[in-house]
């Protein structure tokens, strides 16, 4: 009886350390979930947040890759719909409307991180100020070193950029384009002055205008011209190529070959030749029928554009019509004024050999690169090792035709400010200080010579050429403060050795010398450079978009463009400023870009 009871009281004393221990593992249990859950909800948050961080910064790049293409170059540059990668996700963008209409342009763009999705709008349009985006911007006839310049900045040519010179150096990015080897195949301008015209964009009836040709040569579309003029302030005109659906343009959406963005404010109130250049230049089929249509939205105010024209008979091979595209067309019996250009050739960046490469620390992009030392990336398609000190990565497309800063609208009204401004003939200084109080045009050249200076007090309009010779100087006002000034000169510039050309005095205040000459293509150039500058200079901007601009020895400028930059002499410095993305000078413009608004949208 006793060894039962012995062994029953045993099993009793099991049964509570067996309690115990599944009452102890309870409590660990709950005291561990009540550990790891805050911190497992926590590691959950920190993901979500970063994967929609991710989501907010991939759809912020893609909205400033469509801003800063619409600013270097134009509306043109962006398609409707754009696809941003970056990695294994992608931002999608929509772009609706046009920077330099009333509007603006609205830029709505989403991605998605991991089922995040972030939704950003923008809104960007055309403000005050001129944008000088680069340190050095050529046109067609491109930068040649033939000499040991160095440029401080981001350079963009439209034409080819050859160094002859070992110690030639570009301290920024470097993007040629592929320029067009322009030829007029198709062309309807006689007579020079027209006496007949067409009227669009005033109603929705005669919305848009149409002009058939047909071309005779395969070689790729680069160009039109339009000869035109607008009435009030009519919004931005959209240029097409389409192909001919039964005599008239097609509206299917697939038979649109071009498409551009001419910027209203680029047109005048008088008759005049306008680009109109393209991103993508296809060849047209010799023998077929196309159109170019000017898309216009309708303005209720009846501003309106006109186009010059003749009778219908006048160009043979097309007519133009009247109407809204997708809508209706009706004849006008007349001939718009228009040229057609094709042809064209691939950008290059070529240094002088393999022992003697151009260098450019920023990084190098165009069709084809040889005898180059990039810091940075080199985006080409032809180019390689042991010619360049890397190969060409080909997954970028070649760079893009970029617009020049400055319009001959823009330099049509500041000489109208300097015509308001009164008259004076010909000037002539060599020693002393004269000060021109006001803005001025002057019917002739203007000389400074010996130790004579001249005080600029408003924007100055020269018909002849401006020399400056000696130890003369010329300088804008205090008055100025911070705010730049502009001389134009119709003619050539010279500012040889020891010249003094320097602004107010502040901080941000440049003189801005631009040139409408073609010089040394003109016929009355005699060989002369329409600018020609060398020694000392202190914030200033060369514009020379017609014409070359010669840089002697020790010459010195903080931006140039022109159709052509040669650097010719020895210790020539181009030194960029930011603050020349948004410069102030007094006259104002209308070709800087501005957000005008922007917002997180919840969807």
């Amino acid at each position: 009886m006793s060894f039962l009871k012995k062994r029953k009281i045993n099993r009793k004393k099991g049964q509570v350390m067996l309690l115990m221990t599944i009452l102890f593992m309870s409590v660990s249990f709950i005291i561990i979930s009540g550990l790891t859950n805050p911190t497992i909800k926590q590691a959950r948050t920190v993901s979500n947040l970063w994967n929609s961080k991710q989501s907010y910064y991939l759809s912020e790049s893609s909205t400033e890759d469509i801003v800063y293409r619409v600013k270097s170059y134009s509306d043109s540059s962006v398609q409707p719909n754009e696809t941003f990668n970056l990695g294994d996700f992608s931002a999608i963008t929509t772009v609706s409307g046009s920077s330099g209409s009333t509007e603006g342009m609205t830029i709505s763009t989403v991605s998605n991180q991991n089922g995040y999705n972030k939704y950003i709008e923008t809104k960007i349009k055309k403000g005050a100020g001129i944008p000088f985006v680069y340190a050095l911007q050529a046109g067609l006839g491109g930068l040649v070193f033939s000499n040991n310049g160095i440029i401080n900045g981001d350079v963009y040519s439209n034409g080819g950029i050859i160094s002859s010179n070992s110690n030639a150096e570009i301290n920024g990015i470097t993007m040629v384009a592929n320029s067009p080897n322009l030829f007029v195949d198709q062309q309807n301008i006689n007579p020079t002055s027209p006496v007949n015209s067409i009227i669009f964009g005033d109603s929705e009836r005669t919305q848009d205008l149409a002009q058939s040709f047909i071309v005779s040569s395969s070689s790729p579309l680069t160009q039109i011209n339009l000869f035109i003029k607008k009435v009030g302030n009519p919004g931005d005109i959209t240029v097409e190529i389409i192909k001919d659906s039964s005599g008239v343009p097609s509206d299917n959406s697939n038979d649109i070959l071009l498409s551009s963005i001419t910027d209203s404010s680029s047109i005048t109130t008088d008759y005049s030749w306008v680009e109109v250049s393209f991103s993508t230049n296809p060849s047209l089929i010799v023998g077929n029928t196309y159109w170019i249509v000017l898309n216009v939205q309708s303005n209720p105010s009846k501003s309106y554009y006109i186009i010059g024209a003749n009778l219908d008979n006048s160009y043979n091979s097309g007519t133009a019509k009247i109407g809204r595209l997708g809508q209706s067309w009706g004849d006008t019996n007349y001939d718009s004024y228009f040229k057609i250009f094709l042809g064209g050739s691939f950008g290059k960046i070529i240094g002088k050999n393999q022992n003697n490469r151009l260098s450019i620390s920023g990084g190098a992009q165009a069709h084809t690169i040889t005898y180059v030392n990039s810091g940075d990336f080199m985006r080409c398609q032809i180019g390689s090792i042991p010619a360049n000190n890397k190969n060409c990565d080909i997954t970028y497309p070649d760079p893009i035709s970029s617009n020049f800063p400055i319009s001959d609208t823009n330099v049509a009204d500041w000489k109208a400010i300097s015509l308001a401004g009164g008259t004076l003939n010909s000037l002539n200084v060599s020693f002393g200080t004269t000060t021109i109080s006001t803005a001025k045009k002057i019917n002739g050249d203007l000389n400074i010579s010996g130790t004579g200076t001249v005080i600029v007090s408003g924007t100055l309009w020269v018909i002849g050429n401006i020399t400056m010779t000696g130890n003369a100087s010329l300088q804008l006002a205090t008055s100025y403060g911070s705010n730049s000034g502009i001389i134009i000169s119709d003619g050539r510039i010279s500012i040889p050795n020891e010249n003094l050309v320097k602004g107010s005095g502040q901080d941000g205040s440049y003189i801005m010398f631009v040139t409408t000459s073609d010089c040394p293509a003109g016929p009355s150039c005699n060989g002369e450079y329409a600018v020609n500058i060398a020694g000392s200079g202190d914030n200033i901007i060369i514009n020379a978009q017609k014409g070359t601009v010669n840089l002697g020895n020790s010459a010195k400028a903080s931006q140039i463009t022109a159709y052509k930059t040669i650097i010719s002499g020895t210790g020539v410095v181009i030194t960029y400023d930011s603050a020349l993305l948004n410069p102030n000078f007094s006259t104002g413009s209308s070709n800087s870009l501005e957000i005008t608004g922007w917002r997180e949208l919840e969807q």
